[in-house]
């Protein structure tokens, strides 16, 4: 007799595991659902969901502005190498210029001859000279 009321009673005790596990796994699903998403489940489920989904946001935004200002602070160091380049090119262009002309000046070199080694028009280098 003792068995059958164990067996009872175990089954029983089964039967409320199995229930309180399936209402662990229905609370997990319904914040799960809260987390991805607006609609239904609990209200207080819902709100803590949309603090943490505002905060992930926020997360991702500072993110994606920390890497568009390190990409733009990494091109504007690559913009500023071209720059200080360009600037040493133009300082060197400028001396052969002012040694062009002084080439010119002294009647070794022709006004056509320096141009073309500045790739410039023989208008153009003339307005330089002055």
């Amino acid at each position: 007799m003792r068995t059958a009321i164990e067996d009872i009673m175990s089954v029983s005790e089964r039967e409320q595991e199995m229930l309180v596990h399936r209402e662990r796994r229905m609370a997990i699903m319904i914040a799960a659902y809260a987390a991805s998403s607006t609609k239904g489940a609990n209200h207080d489920i819902m709100s803590v969901s949309e603090r943490e989904q505002a905060m992930l946001v926020h997360r991702e935004r500072r993110m994606a502005i920390m890497i568009a200002a390190y990409a733009a602070s990494s091109t504007k160091g690559a913009n500023h190498d071209i720059i200080k380049e360009r600037a040493c090119i133009e300082h060197e262009e400028g001396k052969l210029q002012i040694f062009l002309t002084n080439l010119i000046k002294d009647s070794i070199l022709t006004i056509q001859g320096a141009a073309k080694r500045m790739n410039m028009t023989e208008e153009v280098f003339r307005s330089k000279m002055r």
